[in-house]
């Protein structure tokens, strides 16, 4: 058995390991949020295409919140993939600090992927923020389908039809707008 002292200090290392990356990525965020795009990153980006978009991105992931669980699936917490997998820890305590350890580790992801997102670009404006706003709901319904236990036919359906809209909206938006 694991030594209750020891699991602790563990979590509290990686939460404070997790809040340093995120206070990193959000202070290259802030420098790229303050910059316009760079012209032939925006352009290069707009040559390969929404598919291209995506494959460049692929490194990186949104994971679903609680709230897209509830919002876009009507999944209660209850539900949550998360929340059945912290029930099988006895201990409260310890089932607590591996919760706030996956949110700290869930946002850090979030931030890494806008700060690579608006890295492509080399900054952002209305254009760069609306490729970003439809790639982290095509991410976050990409990420739900990695959970097919979750999910039944009907929202397996829905997930991927999302991703399909996404897809061709985001091809659109690249072909006519900038």
């Amino acid at each position: 058995m694991i030594n209750s002292a020891v699991l602790k200090e563990s979590i509290r290392q990686s939460s404070d390991a997790q809040i340093r990356q995120q206070d990193e990525f959000r202070a290259r965020l802030d420098v790229l949020l303050s910059r316009e795009p760079d012209e032939a990153k925006a352009l290069a980006i707009q040559r390969m295409g929404w598919a291209g978009l995506v494959d460049r991105m692929s490194a990186f992931r949104i994971p679903p919140s609680s709230e897209d669980w509830n919002e876009i699936l009507g999944l209660s917490w209850e539900s949550h993939p998360k929340h059945l997998q912290l029930q099988k820890i006895p201990e409260f305590d310890t089932r607590a600090s591996i919760y706030f350890l996956s949110e700290f580790a869930d946002q850090k992801e979030r931030l890494r992927a806008g700060t690579g997102f608006c890295d492509l670009f080399g900054g952002t404006n209305q254009w760069v923020n609306n490729m970003l706003s439809l790639w982290l709901r095509r991410s976050v319904a990409t990420e739900m389908l990695a959970h097919p236990k979750m999910l039944n036919a009907v929202q397996t359906r829905q997930l991927a039809a999302t991703v399909e809209a996404i897809d061709v909206i985001g091809q659109h938006i690249m072909d006519t707008c900038r």
